[in-house]
């Protein structure tokens, strides 16, 4: 017994350094493995190129809210020449009606045929309709009021912008730099939705409106310090235009005392604007939470539009003064350009970049004022580009808050 314990404790130790071994192993093959592992897996994290249409598709967006402008812009220096050439006043937007009738049904009648047909056999049925629930078929209300209630907002929105253009005319200002500052719109819906639904107001909010309202004073100052400049002195542009294509010069042509008030009163009008846009921007959201498909809910308040603009137009016609061929035909096409500006704005804040798209959209009014500089060679003064510019900024830094 006692000649096999030396014998037993070498076993024993040759066992437990086996043991060892295969347990642990050896380092370096270890050690080239878990290098090997994570160069694979390094690999596999990098991001793929994208290729130029993706690049393009994932900026979308951006073309469309730019196109947005430019169609907002179009429409805006279309009414102002409408009334310099026509009406001076606001009967000047009722041919609008024939696009903004025609540009809707031609939308639900391709929609009925490609959507609703093929599975209920016409064109219209009430289980596809936004107006009917589609479990009881019981009328909803509150679609409808949102649509008409949208419908008045934007109707009264270029009306508002031709009180714009003739107060400005009185006073001499440049009404596509006065109308930019509607831009104060993106604050008070952001004062809105902070009451409603809680969104958090920041200091970029705050700076924002402090610059627009910079801008508003940036004109009010400049203007009255100016108004002893013989260029600053505007008249009735309406009879102007239509003296000299006559031959004749204007003898009544009446000149406003440029008061801090008198060139208040058209700022006080867009303040109205930036409310109807804001309950604009309220009944947008308020649609979207009864299952209003924003684009459907565009065309929809659209054709509410377009009636306004229909009954206004047959009084105006037929019971106040007719309207020439040539102001129904040039009114029409500013209203497609006013249609294709909505549903350009709507695709690009669909494509989930809201806040960027109401940013560049807010560019309109450079498009009205370049197009003014442009076709009618009316150059602003340095304070309204300059005002102009800080009250945009203004604007799309409050836009861009959220982000």
């Amino acid at each position: 017994m006692k000649s096999e314990l030396p014998t037993t404790k070498l076993l024993c130790k040759i066992n437990s350094a086996e043991t060892q071994a295969s347990s642990t192993g050896p380092p370096q093959p270890k050690t080239q493995g878990y290098q090997a592992l994570n160069v694979e897996s390094l690999k596999s994290q990098e991001v793929p190129k994208r290729s130029l249409k993706e690049l393009f598709e994932n900026n979308l967006f951006i073309m469309y809210s730019t196109g947005s402008a430019i169609c907002f812009g179009i429409h805006s220096y279309m009414q102002a020449w409408g009334m310099m050439k026509w009406r001076n006043n606001v009967s000047i937007l009722f041919p609008e009606f024939i696009p903004l009738l025609i540009i809707p049904i031609i939308y639900h009648l391709n929609q009925g045929y490609k959507h609703v047909k093929p599975e209920h056999g016409s064109i219209w049925s009430k289980h596809r309709s936004v107006f009917f629930d589609k479990d009881t078929s019981a009328f909803r209300f509150l679609p409808l009021l949102f649509v008409v209630l949208r419908s008045i907002g934007a109707t009264l929105i270029p009306v508002n912008i031709s009180w714009i253009t003739y107060l400005c005319k009185e006073v001499g200002l440049n009404a596509a730099v006065v109308q930019s500052f509607s831009t104060f719109s993106s604050f008070t819906t952001a004062l809105l939705f902070y009451i409603l639904y809680k969104e958090r107001l920041t200091a970029m909010h705050i700076i924002g409106m402090l610059m627009i309202i910079g801008s508003l004073l940036i004109v009010a100052v400049g203007k009255q310090m100016s108004s002893n400049n013989p260029q600053t002195h505007s008249a009735d542009d309406d009879l102007y235009l239509t003296t000299i294509e006559e031959g004749n010069m204007p003898t009544n042509v009446v000149e406003v005392e440029q008061t801090l008030l008198n060139i208040l009163i058209p700022f006080m009008v867009v303040f109205t604007t930036c409310l109807l846009l804001t309950k604009g921007a309220y009944l947008s959201r308020a649609a979207r939470s009864v299952q209003y498909p924003p684009i459907q809910f565009v065309t929809d308040f659209s054709i509410g539009s377009g009636l306004i603009y229909l009954a206004a137009f047959l009084y105006q016609h037929f019971y106040v003064e007719p309207y020439p061929l040539a102001c129904i035909l040039f009114m029409a096409t500013a209203g497609i350009a006013i249609c294709c500006a909505f549903q350009l704005l709507n695709l690009s804040v669909l494509s989930g970049k809201g806040a960027l798209s109401m940013a560049i959209s807010q560019t309109q009014n450079f498009f009205w004022l370049f197009f003014d500089m442009v076709l009618s060679l009316r150059f602003p003064f340095v304070y309204e580009a300059v005002a102009m510019g800080v009250g945009i900024c203004g604007a799309c830094i409050i836009t861009l808050a959220k982000k």
